[in-house]
């Protein structure tokens, strides 16, 4: 008989789905395993870039003239959060703009949920599909979560919330479907937020991955001019493959300038007691690119070489699965911007493919397009066919 312990009653919550998945295709021994889930970027070679070339030029000379280890401020490296605020917003006045560093774009959706939750409102919109992460962490800080469709339906949907409700969107590249609104969509959204007073919550995961940088800032600047209060929630993970070093960064747009020191108040609170205060190293980088000119120019031509490859691979792939099974339309890949697709499988298939040929999608056959290359391709859409029938 077991013994009873403190611990015996803990709740026993599910494996992460994404990092579950990887543990069980780290631990398949088949040779032709292929991973289509974690979104890192893989290039041709089937590798995931180590070092941005603008990154380890970054980081050698942070080598030379050193880099202090003190604590950062709560909210972090200000002259690092400046310059990520003028990468988002543009270089007008944004005086009314509060900004913090945190540790990664799921800290800065943490701390703005603990933000909303105490201040703003008790319940918000997220989109469905969605990061699988996005609910996770809205119910852990106890916000009551409503869904909306995305994208059919999402318009008739949020005109129906009540005044107040906090909407999340994607400013890029949507995660899992890689469907983006276009600007006369966006600018429909924008009347209907107006309209029935919704609160926009950005979150920017890809800024660069969707249609270029500044390009992809557009959506949250257009509803900034319109006079819109708002969250943005930003990380760098992505476009300078900076996964380890966890570094984002949220911002609060207010009306007034007046407010930004009650807000910086606030959030630092919220900061203090979750984790303190946040690291160095991946501020210190991103800073550096951004403000060289060389090696900002150099890391613009970074994102454009991974955004190009992703585009590439959907057009390649969305033409294979035509060909294989011409029955059946893959159209809505040639459109999509960044990481991701969705297969539409269902989960017996998603199984098969798993079991039967040893390819691994995360839920929903969500499918990273980077781990696609020459010598795997053929193989992933003819699986897919046989699944598929």
């Amino acid at each position: 008989m077991q013994e009873d312990t403190l611990f015996s009653n803990i709740t026993d919550v599910p494996t992460d789905p994404i990092f579950g998945i990887n543990d069980r295709f780290l631990k398949d021994t088949r040779i032709n395993k292929i991973n289509l889930t974690v979104g890192i970027f893989i290039e041709e070679d089937g590798k995931s870039a180590l070092r941005l070339p603008s990154v380890r030029l970054a980081e050698e000379k942070i080598n030379q003239i050193g880099d202090n280890k003190n604590y950062l401020p709560i909210d972090g490296d200000l002259e690092y959060v400046e310059l990520t605020k003028k990468l988002i917003f543009g270089e007008g006045d944004i005086s009314n703009i509060y900004g913090a560093q945190t540790i990664g774009g799921t800290s800065a959706l943490r701390i703005i949920a603990d933000f909303v939750k105490n201040e703003v409102a008790e319940h918000i919109s997220i989109p469905d599909p969605t990061w699988e992460n996005h609910e996770n962490v809205f119910r852990r800080v106890g916000i009551t979560i409503d869904k909306y469709p995305y994208p059919e339906g999402m318009y008739d949907h949020l005109s129906k919330l009540p005044a107040g409700t906090v909407v999340l969107l994607h400013a890029m590249c949507h995660n899992p479907t890689g469907h983006d609104l276009t600007k006369d969509e966006w600018e429909k959204l924008e009347i209907l937020f107006r309209k029935h007073k919704l609160i926009p919550f950005f979150d920017t995961a890809y800024q660069g991955f969707g249609t270029g940088i500044q390009e992809d800032a557009l959506p949250i600047r257009y509803f900034v001019e319109r006079g819109h209060e708002c969250f943005v929630a930003h990380s760098f993970s992505k476009s300078f493959s900076l996964y380890g070093e966890r570094i984002g960064a949220l911002f609060i747009v207010m009306k007034s300038p007046e407010l930004v020191d009650r807000m910086r108040r606030n959030i630092r609170s919220l900061i203090r007691t979750t984790y303190s205060n946040p690291p160095r190293h991946g501020a210190h980088i991103v800073k550096l690119v951004l403000q060289t000119a060389n090696l900002r120019n150099m890391w613009e031509l970074e994102v454009d070489h991974a955004r190009n490859r992703m585009q590439s691979l959907r057009k390649i792939f969305s033409q294979k699965l035509r060909e294989k099974m011409p029955n059946r339309t893959f159209a809505y890949l040639d459109e999509g911007h960044g990481f991701f697709c969705l297969l539409g499988l269902t989960n017996g298939q998603i199984d098969r493919l798993r079991d039967e040929f040893a390819i691994y999608t995360a839920g929903r056959s969500r499918v990273n397009l980077t781990a696609l290359n020459n010598k795997n391709i053929d193989y992933v859409v003819e699986s897919i066919s046989k699944v598929i029938v």
